[in-house]
């Protein structure tokens, strides 16, 4: 389907929104390792509590906890552009 962040509007309550997210979630945690994976969500939950995280944060976080750059991950899972410096 399309990218989470360009649903057209006739999909955005629709079943693809909620399984395209676990399916990249697993994904990650693919491709990150176990270790890497739960100790980035623990950072999550640990520096953003309740709040909101933008995807870029949570690429950062991702990256530092596995030492991999995730870029081309999360180009083609969600179609966004690499982070580029920083």
């Amino acid at each position: 389907g399309a990218p989470l962040g360009d649903l057209p509007s006739s999909s955005l309550l629709g079943t693809e929104t909620y399984w395209k997210g676990a399916v990249v979630f697993h994904a990650l945690r693919t491709e990150i390792g176990d270790d890497a994976f739960f100790s980035g969500l623990r950072d999550v939950f640990r520096l953003y509590g309740g709040k909101t995280i933008s995807l870029r944060q949570f690429q950062r976080l991702m990256e530092q906890k596995s030492g991999e750059t995730l870029d081309d991950f999360f180009q083609y899972w969600l179609g966004e552009a690499p982070i580029t410096n920083g």
